[in-house]
């Protein structure tokens, strides 16, 4: 087992501890060039719902691990207001540096927690090509990105269920 070297950004925050939207600017932003480094697009359409501005539509929450105050590990839940019992896991992602700890799992069985805790029963899994998702019940699903060198990593990654 690694010792935990990983300190969290903002005073009084517990390794992977959880957020819920709004998120403070000082978290937020570290969080989306995070993001935006570890998928390679832009997440400027996330900044306003970190905000909070779909408080009213939806519950997100954040589960971050840091570093020297930099993200290492991220998961995002999103839960339906109006069917509690869908949501959306994204923003899985753990740096090339601290992969192997289990920190993406560990984030993803505490999104699952909160999940079922608020009443979550299905999470949309897998989105294929022609635009259907698959869903997962009962287990939680989730594809794992990590910044990694060869495509066969990536799909090892993929399609666990914890």
């Amino acid at each position: 087992m690694h010792p935990d070297p990983f300190l969290s950004a903002i005073p009084k925050d517990d390794r992977g501890s959880m957020q819920e939207v709004p998120i403070a600017e000082e978290v937020r932003e570290p969080l989306i060039a995070f993001w935006e480094d570890m998928f390679g697009v832009s997440f400027a359409e996330l900044r306003p719902i970190m905000c909070g501005e779909e408080q009213s539509a939806q519950r997100d929450f954040v589960w971050p691990v840091w570093n020297a105050n930099q993200p290492q590990a991220t998961c995002h839940l999103t839960i339906d207001r109006a069917q509690p019992i869908l949501g959306g896991l994204g923003e899985v992602a753990t740096s090339a540096d601290s992969q192997g700890r289990g920190l993406a799992t560990s984030l993803c069985r505490k999104a699952k927690s909160t999940f079922q805790k608020y009443g979550g029963q299905a999470l949309p899994r897998d989105s294929q090509p022609n635009g259907r998702a698959d869903v997962s019940t009962f287990g939680l699903a989730v594809n794992i990105r990590c910044k990694c060198n060869r495509l066969a990593d990536v799909s090892r990654l993929s399609h666990r269920v914890l």
